[in-house]
């Protein structure tokens, strides 16, 4: 039997509301990971999709609280797949550390006072990825590696600042994820 498509599993929720008409919030979930999972293939969204995102995004930025963008976190433990992608960007300021790009003399300290947990967790992080390829941050290409000052000098570009304000950031997120969820519908 073979796997589902974002797609189809995104039209069977969608073809399910409720009497009132609107969507139940088991349908509205799948139909948020089913959009999740088609922005993550890296594979072209399909039209229906795309129009369902741009709406939801005009009613977003009228004032509205669109319905697809519904806050959904299910009583119990959160996605792990955006754990996982949090704790991935942990993983990259630590070896920005390692091999130089970022200065921090207590890095393990700085990851777990961002991300709420003990260095021994970060440890666990760092031997769970440790084969793990990090995708490279689009600054990282080398074709962006450098610039040319006003002189026609080349200049190095320095991230180490953006890949640990990144790192907090998630690390923000990681704890606010890592608290017991309740269900929220407005």
């Amino acid at each position: 039997m073979s796997k589902r498509t974002a797609y189809s599993r995104y039209l069977d929720a969608k073809a399910k509301p409720t009497p009132n008409g609107k969507l139940s919030s088991g349908s509205l979930f799948d139909m948020q990971r089913a959009l999740l999972d088609a922005l993550r293939s890296g594979q072209p969204l399909p039209i229906e999709m795309q129009r369902d995102l741009a709406f939801s995004f005009e009613e977003l930025v009228t004032g509205n609280q669109p319905e697809l963008l519904t806050v959904l976190r299910g009583a119990g433990k959160p996605d792990p797949t955006l754990k996982r992608y949090l704790r991935k960007e942990a993983i990259r300021y630590l070896r920005w550390v390692s091999d130089g790009r970022i200065n921090d003399k207590t890095p393990l300290k700085t990851v777990a006072r961002s991300f709420g947990v003990t260095a021994k967790a970060v440890e666990t992080w760092i031997d769970a990825f440790s084969d793990t390829e990090i995708d490279p941050l689009v600054f990282e290409s080398p074709d962006l590696a450098e610039f040319e000052d006003s002189d026609g000098g080349l200049v190095k570009r320095d991230h180490s600042e953006l890949v640990k304000s990144v790192m907090i950031a998630c690390g923000n997120r990681y704890r606010i994820y890592s608290k017991p969820l309740i269900a929220v519908r407005s």
